[in-house]
């Protein structure tokens, strides 16, 4: 009987430790707590920096909020909550989209080819993209009223409203997201005001967000490890962080990234990616949940290499 007992304990303690691993429980067990509190320490000058190459500057955020209950300052502890800030210091045939009409990961993605991978695009149950996208000037899904763009044109990309793009120019990729939060350094109104899309916009969950540096510069800000924020608190962090014009992407369950160079790697994915049971059980889990089992998406921006970049 003692023999049965320690063999259901190993197996339920297998258990758990695989949830934990394949669905990052270590990050979304900060849902369970309350993140209503003010947002602070994400100032430049309190930012650890990971990696300062010649072609890319990395920073994590150590995301705090005040008022606090003690069992999530305890669990803060045990797992922080972070964010990350990823300036490309080469803007030149180094960015593309990419779309995969049966899924990919970032992972996947930057074992192939790719220095940085990011999911982009909002989608559908069976990935059809929310909104247009563009890849060597084919374009895949249909225009929507989405305001935020990514586009690679003469080999230069660019993030934020349609206002910043010449509409006459071709375009090399591009993929459409929502909400635009910002241009030249003002907040739109509504992004300030939180009257637009409240549930969503206002919740604290997963954000990804693209656009220029002061200094021209393409940038991400991202979450990581339990960082939780509203659309309106990564627009201020990214203005921060001296991001003048940026959209936000897809992310939320959705988000999944990763960077892989010769000095430094960072991946995340907020489920999980990786392992693979099948289309049969993506599409149980998908009437289930609303989520496959594997967390695939179909549009990624990717980032390479001059050297990869001009092959």
């Amino acid at each position: 009987m003692k023999k049965k007992k320690k063999i259901f304990f190993l197996i339920s303690l297998s258990g758990i430790l695989a949830l934990f691993y394949l669905f990052n429980l270590k990050s979304n067990i900060h849902f369970v707590f309350d993140n209503n509190g003010q947002a602070y320490n994400y100032k430049i000058e309190n930012q650890k920096v990971l990696l300062n190459s010649s072609d890319v500057l990395i920073r994590e955020i150590n995301l705090r909020r005040r008022n606090s209950s003690i069992t999530k300052r305890i669990v803060n502890k045990i797992s922080r909550p972070k964010l990350y800030y990823i300036e490309f210091k080469e803007n030149k045939n180094n960015f593309s989209v990419a779309y995969y009409k049966n899924g990919s990961t970032a992972k996947s993605n930057v074992r192939d080819e790719a220095m940085f991978s990011i999911n982009s695009s909002f989608y559908d149950l069976n990935f059809d993209p929310n909104g247009l996208i563009t890849v060597k000037g084919e374009e895949y899904g249909i225009p929507s009223k989405s305001s935020g763009h990514f586009k690679v044109i003469n080999g230069r990309a660019k993030a934020g409203p349609t206002s910043i793009f010449d509409q006459s120019k071709s375009v090399d990729y591009s993929c459409q997201s929502h909400p635009s939060v910002m241009k030249n350094g003002v907040v739109w109104d509504y992004i300030l005001n939180e009257s637009k899309n409240e549930t969503y916009w206002k919740s604290k969950t997963y954000r990804s967000l693209v656009g220029q540096h002061s200094n021209g510069n393409l940038c991400f800000l991202i979450s990581g490890n339990g960082g939780l924020l509203s659309i309106k608190e990564i627009t201020l962090i990214g203005k921060s962080n001296n991001i003048l014009t940026a959209t936000c992407l897809d992310a939320g369950a959705a988000l999944q990234y990763a960077f892989r160079n010769n000095d430094y790697g960072l991946s995340f994915s907020s489920l999980n990616n990786k392992l693979s049971l099948g289309i049969n059980i993506d599409k149980l889990f998908s009437r289930l949940f609303g989520k496959r089992f594997y967390n695939e998406s179909p549009a990624f921006i990717n980032y390479k290499r001059n050297s990869i970049a001009n092959n």
